[in-house]
């Protein structure tokens, strides 16, 4: 039987992949009745080998067609296939050959976001240093059922060419799908398929093929050993529709992007403002991590923005004192978002900043019996909140070796949340931890010294953070020159490369809670101009997210932003707010016509017409396309 799509495997890789579409084209193979002799039926070109396979699979005795059907999982499984079965292609003997380079040992499918399919052998090669990979018949191949209809809708195939590993996608209809890096990762050959190339599907049964030439016979293993589609299922879950509609809302020119978050309605709620904040930035299952915070309060959340670090969404939940909602309960909402965007699984981290005052023990317990690994961040009080969710940033970071780590942080006060939260467009995307000390107390109060002392708990995690540069955020009025002295002594010693000082170019702070937030903006255009990208993310665009630094809910809003501003390396412009609306001051005004117009691909406007209103959107538009009228930032 010809296969519907030798053609589009033979443009590109000739005998490799054709030897496999010729198995696949059939479907399944042939019962145990077959007649020994149809094993040479399809020899034509050498491009036979999968087709040999079959017939001498069922000649050599394995299970026929009567088969059951193996183990089903939601997320991943690995099977363990029988050592020295490894048969030659081209012979119609049914006794097995000694190959370890073909001889399966164990085969994996991860199936979430991406379909992961790794082969496990007795005695790995690197393809690229063997010279058996240059024949066309030695390659691991993959047959996929998508429909559940017993037969091949897609052939991946993982071969070397031209001194390259590839992974390639052929569907049944001729098309190859996608054209990919293969990688051998602790001797174990892993392709990593898109859910596209395979048409996201909701499920795919799987069977795995080693062909290994070493010039004198092509051995060949293929796992798992009964019937094809009679062995494991990989099964996801089916697409979650989305919650919030976020749609372009007329203000975008061919120069730039203007795009309104929100969940519609005209009124901002901060739990559903997460939500289409996640949702315009992650497909589903697309997060690494998610971190939850309480909806109504700042204190315990001011530092959560490192951990999202442009793999995970900052969603809200109800606090125990809310009214009128149960807070033993994820808010409906997020509880919808996170199994849209966090597969559940025992190594899926969902962190919960604060204590059970601020996020309720049966909230925890029911991440747990979704499947999740709970991790609640807290301490007595909101400083060693934020130093527990500091020393779990640097344990994010180590997740990914590649990182720039530059080995800073930053130290906002206790008593507000703008300086804090606006420097979450940096935390995000560069993994700075935000810790926090309490600001000036007024003269004469019990509590005077405070204010005039670096707190404990945030010195104990200086220590241990070890950074090299320390950023002050805020003028003196937000923090004490006191307490910059003692950061300055507290870094300056000499085991550190770098030296940080309380001085102009160490605190990043204005007059104004705006002008404070334009800094930032500028330290991170900064930091993107030293050391480009962060490596995780591959920012496409220069972003700027519209935020509302006034507002009394406003944390939750720009928190739940920093998401945007870690995954697309964005930062953030201030709007405020007075009895008239909100408003673009000077410093914004300036900072984004004559600094960022021209650089500018994408504006994000963070909230409904009650945060930022209609008006103060387009006057933001113009500016970031070089028009309209500045002021002087003090």
């Amino acid at each position: 039987m010809a296969s519907p799509f030798t053609n589009a495997a033979r443009m590109r890789t000739g005998g490799v992949v054709l030897v496999l579409v010729s198995l696949l084209a059939a479907g399944a193979v042939p019962s145990a009745a077959a007649e020994p002799g149809d094993r040479t039926a399809m020899r034509p070109a050498g491009a036979q080998a999968l087709a040999a396979a079959a017939r001498l699979d069922a000649f050599h005795g394995r299970p026929g067609g009567s088969a059951t059907s193996g183990p089903s999982f939601l997320q991943a499984g690995c099977y363990q296939d029988p050592a020295g079965d490894t048969f030659d292609a081209d012979s119609e003997s049914s006794e097995p050959v000694p190959q370890p380079r073909a001889d399966v040992t164990e085969f994996c499918v991860d199936f979430q976001a991406e379909l992961d399919l790794t082969v496990a052998v007795t005695e790995p090669t690197d393809p690229l240093t063997d010279p058996s990979w240059a024949n066309e018949n030695t390659f691991v191949g993959w047959a996929l059922d998508t429909d559940g209809e017993d037969d091949t809708e897609y052939a991946v195939v993982f071969f070397v060419e031209q001194s390259e590993v590839r992974v390639q996608v052929i569907r049944a209809d001729e098309a190859m799908t996608c054209d990919l890096d293969g990688a051998l990762d602790g001797g174990r050959y892993v392709m990593s398929i898109p859910g596209p190339c395979l048409g996201r599907p909701t499920e795919v049964r799987f069977r795995s093929l080693v062909f290994y030439d070493d010039g004198s016979l092509t051995a060949v293993d293929i796992a798992p050993n009964d019937t094809p589609y009679e062995g494991p299922l990989a099964r996801t879950l089916p697409p979650v529709e989305p919650q919030c509609d976020a749609p372009d809302d007329g203000r975008s020119t061919a120069e730039l992007s203007v795009l309104r978050v929100r969940c519609g309605g005209g009124a901002t709620d901060p739990v559903l403002q997460a939500v289409a904040v996640s949702e315009s930035l992650f497909e589903q299952y697309g997060a690494d991590h998610a971190i939850i915070a309480r909806s109504n309060d700042f204190p315990d959340a001011l530092a959560g923005s490192a951990l999202g670090f442009g793999v995970a969404p900052l969603l809200f939940t109800y606090a125990p004192d809310e009214p009128g909602v149960d807070p033993n309960r994820l808010a409906p909402a997020t509880r919808a978002e996170l199994l849209r965007v966090l597969q559940p699984g025992p190594e899926q981290v969902v962190y919960l900043l604060g204590g059970t005052q601020a996020i309720a023990p049966g909230v925890e317990q029911e991440l747990a019996d979704l499947g999740y690994a709970v991790q609640r961040l807290s301490g007595p009080r909101r400083e060693d909140t934020a130093a527990a969710i500091s020393r779990e940033v640097r344990n994010v970071i180590a997740r990914y070796p590649g990182f720039p780590d530059l080995k800073a942080v930053f130290v906002a006060t206790a008593d507000n949340w703008p300086d804090a939260v606006t420097a979450g467009s940096v935390a995000s995307y560069y993994g700075f931890p935000v810790l926090l000390t309490p600001g000036p107390r007024p003269a004469g109060s019990p509590n005077e010294q405070d204010g005039r002392q670096l707190y404990a708990g945030t010195a104990a995690a200086l220590t241990e953070l070890a950074p090299d540069f320390v950023y002050i955020l805020g003028g003196r009025a937000a923090i004490s020159e006191e307490v910059g002295a003692q950061l300055r002594e507290f870094v300056t010693d000499n085991t550190r490369p770098a030296a940080v000082c309380d001085t102009a170019t160490c605190r990043i702070g204005g007059s104004t809670r705006d002008g404070t937030a334009v800094r930032i903006a500028a330290l991170m255009r900064r930091l993107l101009q030293q050391t480009g990208s962060n490596g995780l993310t591959d920012p496409t665009a220069d972003v700027a997210v519209a935020v509302n630094v006034r507002q009394d809910g406003g944390f939750a809003h720009i928190l739940s932003s920093s998401a945007v501003t870690g995954r697309l390396a964005g930062v953030f412009i201030p709007v405020e707010e007075g009895s008239a609306g909100t408003f673009v001051t000077p410093c914004t005004s300036l900072y984004l016509r004559d600094t960022l117009s021209g650089m500018l691909q994408e504006l994000r406007i963070a909230g409904d017409t009650d945060v930022i209103s209609d008006a103060t959107a387009d006057q933001l538009a113009l500016l970031a396309q070089g028009q309209g009228e500045t002021g002087t930032c003090a």
